[in-house]
């Protein structure tokens, strides 16, 4: 009887300290994903701070309109100059020496 009644106690004590390990191991899970959400949560709050501090970036469409119309200045100036010439028929360069006739023609 005392050793059924020591193996009862001993399996209870043991029970008790599995039930303990198992608490403990619940209790660390539990912390570790409480530290990741906070984590989480401070790396969320430090971009969000990052993007406040950041100056706001112009539209795309601003930016592409005013480039658009640069560019045609540009191309209007550039044929502006040429505008002269472009309506004059093109002169027939003097090829002196390159056109020379041979001395004897068979």
């Amino acid at each position: 009887k005392k050793n059924n009644q020591d193996k009862k106690d001993q399996n209870k004590q043991n029970q008790d300290k599995q039930d303990k390990q198992d608490k403990n191991k619940d209790q660390n899970d539990q912390n570790k994903k409480d530290q990741n959400k906070q984590d989480q949560q401070n790396q969320n709050s430090q971009n969000d701070k990052q993007q406040q501090q950041q100056p706001p970036k112009p539209k795309p469409n601003d930016n592409k309109e005013a480039m658009k119309k640069k560019e045609a200045e540009r191309i209007i100036a550039q044929f502006a100059d040429d505008a002269d010439s472009l309506n004059k028929p093109p002169k027939k360069q003097d090829l002196g020496m390159k056109l020379h006739k041979p001395e004897k023609d068979w």
